[in-house]
């Protein structure tokens, strides 16, 4: 049973009616979101969010809700569907007479002083909403996301102006996040950039946004080159936004800092671009007066959806990332190649493991691209599915998949295609068929190919052409990549009896 509480009927509905149609056992109630991809304006989308958390806080205050999650194709808007079990249902009956006022307005006369009222602990809830223990913490982060990057710009710097002083972090586009309401150690979040302190686990901030398994670091290398900033690892090349990276650090170190005492802004305590021989110096002369320099860490997801920049204080994760594809990704590379000739430390290294290719058909080498998709940190793996027995009529598809929801934008639809192949031999552009009409023909947002060999540059400049004309992400893992993440994971070595 789905109770939709912008039903107009439910406010005439009779409270003994209402308590037979939500019965004993559970009942799904429906939030309904209808500014989302309907609205011009910030204003009304932050509304609907306050107006979500209000009664899903109500609901979980008072009731079991055992399952809240946001569903995007029941109507032509978002919704919740939260799933309520072991209520009375005459408590439930009455709550929910009430909190109707929020997704609609009376249609008689007498009901205008209650919808008044709800109005009024709606704005009293708004005003209290960083300081409130919430149970389903995400909800409001959306309110927050939309206020900071859409509203803000909607209304008078005088009305914004003490919410600014009170929340240093908002002027640099970055939110506090509502689980941490209360605690002195808070997570900041942009629409693509999160801010740690190290005091807090990046497992447990990652954890907390479902994702199921300890997440996988890669040590990488931060270079400028061509006017480009980028890390580079074992898996390749990933450009970074250089100019969200510096925001970043401008925000936690005036977040982090007293507001009452006076320092230079941007010192960074040596932690990041700060590399000074005289600092050195005074640390070796003075140890026990100086503050010891420190230095930053990048590091990459194995998966290439985020990067870390780690430094003495707080470590940044960047989502707004690209992996610099084929040809492009070569010239990188050599150019750092030539940079560091001299050195003995390789930024490319062989990987420890080697894959008798010949001892697997499709479908096994299908099942290993299904793990790895599994275990990717970019993707839900509640959403994978496998499209039957390899070489099926499926197609084009060999397993569909969808992307974490991020910021509140609506998951991507990928479509993995799996090819296996002689190991010296290469992919190109006849083993894969037409591209564009597969994704096309399922309404993909995103291309992944696997491989267990080269794929040719003629494939790389094909695929980078259709991410661009198309605006679809295109992800490719071909033999090397494929070896690298095995080597990695003992366990899957074990099941697929690689050595």
């Amino acid at each position: 049973m789905i109770i939709e509480l912008d039903d107009e009927e439910l406010q005439v509905m009779p409270v003994a009616e209402l308590e037979n149609l939500l019965g004993r056992d559970q009942v799904t109630l429906q939030i309904p979101l209808p500014s989302i991809n309907s609205t011009n304006s910030y204003l009304d989308i932050i509304w609907d969010y306050l107006d979500a958390s209000f009664v899903i806080e109500a609901l979980s205050s008072r009731f079991s809700v055992t399952k809240l999650s946001k569903v995007w194709d029941v109507k032509h808007y978002p919704v919740y569907h939260l799933k309520v079990e072991g209520f009375n249902s005459t408590d439930l009956s009455l709550l929910l007479k009430t909190l109707i006022w929020s997704f609609q307005s009376p249609l008689d006369q007498e009901l205008e002083t209650d919808y008044v009222n709800y109005r009024e602990e709606i704005n009293k809830y708004e005003e209290r909403v960083t300081e409130l223990r919430l149970n389903h913490p995400d909800v409001i982060d959306d309110y927050l996301a939309n206020l900071i990057n859409g509203a803000y710009y909607e209304l008078d710097y005088e009305v914004i102006a003490d919410q600014l002083r009170q929340f240093p972090e908002r002027q640099y586009g970055y939110f506090s996040g509502s689980k941490y309401n209360n605690s002195e150690e808070k997570v900041l979040y942009s629409t693509s950039s999160w801010i740690i302190p190290v005091s807090i686990s990046i497992d447990e901030v990652f954890g907390g946004h479902q994702y199921e398994d300890q997440i996988s670091l890669l040590p990488s290398h931060l270079l400028m080159i061509n006017q480009k900033t980028v890390a580079i690892s074992e898996l390749g090349v990933i450009e970074l936004p250089m100019g969200q990276l510096l925001q970043a650090i401008a925000c936690y170190e005036e977040f982090s800092h007293s507001r009452d005492e006076y320092r230079h802004k941007l010192s960074l305590d040596g932690s990041f671009f700060q590399h000074s021989p005289e600092m050195n110096n005074l640390y070796g002369r003075y140890p026990d007066l100086v503050r010891k320099p420190n230095l930053y860490q990048v590091f990459t997801s194995e998966f290439s959806d985020f990067c870390v920049v780690s430094t003495s204080s707080a470590q940044i994760v960047l989502f707004d990332i690209e992996q610099v594809k084929g040809n492009e990704s070569k010239k990188f590379i050599d150019a750092t190649k030539q940079l560091l000739s001299s050195l003995e430390d390789e930024l490319v290294v062989d990987p420890d493991v080697y894959v008798d290719w010949s001892r697997f058909d499709d479908e096994l080498f299908e099942q290993i691209c299904y793990d790895i998709i599994y275990h990717s940190s970019k993707f839900d793996r509640n959403t994978i599915r496998k499209m039957g027995k390899s070489r099926s009529r499926d197609g084009g598809r060999d397993i569909v998949v969808f992307t974490r929801p991020i910021a509140a934008e609506k998951p991507k639809k990928y479509i993995f295609q799996c090819k296996l192949s002689g190991r010296e031999s290469s992919i190109n552009t006849s083993n894969v068929g037409s591209v564009s009409d597969v994704i096309d023909q399922y309404g993909a947002e995103g291309y992944g190919l696997m491989c267990n060999c080269y794929i040719d540059s003629t494939l790389f400049d094909r695929l980078d052409g259709i991410s661009s004309s198309r605006r679809v992400e295109v992800e490719t893992w071909s033999g090397f990549e494929i070896e690298r993440f095995l080597s990695r994971r003992p366990a899957l070595k074990q099941r697929y009896e690689i050595t």
